[in-house]
């Protein structure tokens, strides 16, 4: 690795190193723009290929659309000296792009192993980084891993569940954090507040949570470990009065988990809830590993 590039930025699907005083200013489900001091250093916008569309077609298309959303005129350019693909599966394409008052390098990346297709966007052309640099940045960028999950580096948030799920929704402003997962009857929603110093202050971790997270009308609940700082609370289903069984005999036992952090070091509360069927609520907390910074 480049010895500047400290900072590590996965989102949805991407993943890559930058320096450390690059900052995200920019974000949505396929797009990010990152910037140093306001001023824009690299953009990045993907989609997933049809898996039975012709990858050229499926490339013009995709450089018609994003030059019109980006405002940008794409042409193409020759692979810089000593530029290789970041990876054995990953095609690029160079090209130059200019919107009328800035110009900029950049490069369509096709991986034949996950069918994605992601152009990377880089800022002025002209004294911008070194080669090396640039050269290190696209080496370090990756939209799969051998491992079945996905990880991800927002915000001095680092996270990391299995692949399966889905991106359904998010959420990032000032002190407060939140990214919302699904599949299928399965969802879990990330929470992070801070500066928790400030947000606990009279008031205790539980019901800082109870104002904050909806947990269900239903069922009972459960603290299995009220230990500051953390605390984890379990949810069952509600039981018709004199059965022992679900009310709903057609579907598995829905749990609902909820675990709750106070990071003291990190300065933040991070809160998981999860719900899904059964045991695989509890196979699915066991799967997520998250990890914060002191940011806010």
């Amino acid at each position: 690795n480049h010895p500047n590039l400290s900072k590590t930025l996965a989102w949805n699907g991407v993943f890559l190193q930058v320096p450390e005083a690059w900052e995200i200013s920019g974000i949505e489900r396929n797009h990010m723009i990152v910037s140093q001091e306001d001023l824009p250093k690299i953009e990045l916008t993907w989609m997933q290929k049809p898996s039975r569309a012709p990858l050229e077609k499926v490339e013009k298309r995709f450089i018609a659309v994003s030059q019109k959303q980006l405002g940008i005129t794409i042409t193409e350019q020759a692979a810089r000296e000593g530029t290789q693909s970041p990876h054995p599966t990953m095609d690029l394409f160079f090209f130059e792009w200019t919107d009328g008052n800035r110009t900029g390098n950049g490069v369509l990346i096709h991986c034949n192993h996950c069918h994605r297709l992601t152009i990377l966007r880089i800022y002025s052309r002209v004294n911008w980084i070194s080669p090396s640099l640039y050269s290190s940045i696209l080496d370090s960028f990756r939209d799969h891993f051998e491992s079945e999950e996905t990880r991800w580096s927002v915000f001095g948030l680092k996270l990391s569940l299995p692949e399966s799920m889905d991106l359904k929704s998010f959420a990032f402003n000032p002190g407060y954090f939140r990214l919302d997962f699904t599949q299928q009857k399965s969802r879990i929603t990330l929470y992070s507040w801070g500066p928790a110093t400030f947000l606990l202050s009279g008031e205790s971790l539980e019901s800082f949570v109870r104002k904050h997270i909806q947990f269900p009308d239903h069922g009972l609940l459960k603290p299995m470990d009220s230990d500051f700082p953390e605390l984890f609370w379990e949810f069952h289903p509600p039981l018709l009065p004199g059965h022992s069984l679900p009310f709903k005999l057609n579907r598995p036992d829905r749990l609902t988990l909820c675990r709750v952090t106070h990071d003291k070091p990190a300065n933040r509360i991070l809160g998981i809830l999860i719900e899904a069927p059964g045991p695989l609520a509890h196979d699915l907390l066991k799967q997520v590993n998250v990890d914060i910074s002191a940011r806010t």
